[in-house]
């Protein structure tokens, strides 16, 4: 995940991703992402854009997946698969 300043208008949320079809969890993750820079991540301008981009194998040009607004479920999505993940992996 990377975060990007651009300029004074705000930031942009991005995560890299290497498959070459769009996973419906990425929305989920971005959203994710979004929650933590808006909330934590100390920047003063607002998050104004956030996608997946989709690097090339053959070094063509990247896809960028753009994710535009969210809503609850893609947040809940995520706490609920992180809050699972958890409860299979504890002692």
């Amino acid at each position: 995940m990377g975060v990007v300043i651009c300029g004074d208008r705000g930031i942009a949320v991005i995560d890299l991703k290497t498959p070459a079809v769009e996973n419906r969890a990425w929305r989920a993750q971005i959203s994710s992402y979004w929650h933590l820079v808006s909330e934590h991540g100390g920047f003063d301008l607002p998050v104004i854009r956030s996608g997946s981009l989709m690097l090339n194998s053959e070094g063509r040009m990247a896809k960028l997946v753009e994710y535009t607004q969210f809503n609850a479920y893609d947040f809940n999505a995520f706490v609920n698969a992180l809050n699972s993940w958890r409860w299979f992996n504890s002692d």
